[in-house]
């Protein structure tokens, strides 16, 4: 089936414009096509119609090839243009190849033109393919939610996207031709060109920097930066991507302060609890002392309240206690050893022997072997958990806790 082919003839003879159509015929075209004669009918034709392919006799009657391609290039269009004549000199045919014609062909030797014209067709279709995909890449790239820029040896923007121009504060012309040096944090330049030169000299394929830009306002803006190199057969230029991040630094600055607080607030707190355990406990000693002496020397009802008193002291000493051990918590730990847990099981067993007769309780233990970690903190752990194992229970019924891992 032949392929249908809008073809616009500039040719004063009919039987030449025939047979050029019927030569696009035998080669598998099914033509479709108007034959014009003036410029008027030139501008005419291309507004009224759309065309594959233009075909132009290079001398008319007061009309002529080059002026008919001149025409045709001034309406923006982009049609193949075929220049035919009768007569041809290579001088004649190379000034309108440079003018902008594809192909010029000789009248009655027309075996070249089905190639020339289907291969003209092609080119069109890539040029129009070519067009399609950098529109695509220019929306993308203006749209884009990060900044992109070329910049070339010399630290010059060649290109930028909206995005970029939004993030320094400055418009479009006001940074092409500028270099990135000119608006760089001071402190952050010698790290960037450091990097810059070693993509230059191709030690580096690509980079990524956290710097700090001046915008034009005055202000400081963090970036992260992500640079490549791009090379022909030396280094072409820089594709940059610039992502704001002055939100995410203000960020991790709020976080290392509250950090920073944070460890104030338990430096005192363990001051506090050191005090607590040296300033306080020796007072609550003496109260429980005295009482302890007063028991014998008073009536029942008052010996009653000195134990009250007693057990109330007992419970403060016990709450210091509690607090100093929480406030070492968040010290740093002793290097993790090897740790025989039985061993040490047997350690905290004997540190809570008055509590085990007081509340006749029973501990099972099962071997436990050896463990990496803490030795003070596990044996705190241990004493911790078995104590209030002891410490609450039901009444009247002796504690039974078996230990085991």
């Amino acid at each position: 089936m032949n392929k249908p082919l809008r073809t616009l003839i500039i040719e004063d003879s009919e039987p030449d414009a025939e047979l050029e159509v019927l030569a696009l015929k035998q080669g598998g075209f099914d033509p479709v096509f108007q034959r014009v004669e003036t410029a008027a009918e030139l501008h005419k034709a291309l507004t009224s119609a759309s065309w594959d392919i233009i075909l132009s006799d290079y001398a008319l009657p007061g009309f002529s090839g080059p002026e008919a391609l001149e025409i045709v290039q001034s309406s923006g269009l982009d049609l193949p243009f075929i220049m035919i004549s009768g007569t041809i000199g290579e001088e004649v045919a190379v000034t309108s190849l440079k003018a902008g014609a594809h192909d010029f062909l000789v009248k009655g030797q027309l075996t070249r033109l089905v190639p020339a014209v289907n291969r003209e067709l092609e080119e069109v279709h890539r040029r129009q393919a070519a067009r399609l995909l950098e529109k695509k890449f220019l929306i993308t790239f203006e749209q884009a939610a990060v900044g992109i820029a070329h910049v070339n040896a010399s630290g010059q923007w060649l290109l930028l996207n909206q995005k970029y121009c939004q993030i320094l504060g400055y418009s479009y012309s006001e940074l092409l031709g500028h270099a990135f040096q000119e608006v760089t944090y001071s402190e952050d330049l010698e790290a960037d060109l450091s990097q810059f030169q070693r993509l230059k000299e191709g030690k580096i394929p690509a980079y990524s920097i956290e710097k700090r830009y001046i915008r034009q306002d005055g202000s400081l803006i963090w970036v992260n930066l992500t640079v490549s190199g791009v090379w022909n057969t030396a280094f072409d230029y820089a594709l940059v991507v610039a992502e704001d991040i002055t939100q995410r630094k203000a960020m991790e600055q709020s976080l290392k302060e509250y950090t920073q607080r944070l460890e104030q607030s338990n430096q005192e707190l363990e001051q506090f609890a050191t005090i607590a355990s040296h300033d306080l406990q020796e007072p609550l000693r003496k109260i429980l002392v005295f009482s302890e002496m007063l028991v014998g020397t008073v009536s029942p009802e008052g010996a009653d309240y000195l134990q009250r008193l007693q057990v109330a002291v007992r419970r403060m000493q016990n709450l210091i206690s509690d607090l100093l051990n929480l406030s070492r918590i968040n010290r740093k730990g002793q290097p993790f050893k090897p740790i025989h847990l039985d061993t040490l099981l047997q350690m905290v067993l004997d540190d809570l022997h008055v509590a085990l007769e007081e509340t006749q309780g029973q501990v099972i233990v099962e071997p436990l072997g050896i463990v990496e970690g803490d030795e003070s903190q596990i044996h705190q752990l241990l004493q911790n958990i078995i104590g209030n194992a002891l410490k609450y229970h039901r009444e009247h019924v002796p504690p039974v806790i078996k230990v085991s891992g």
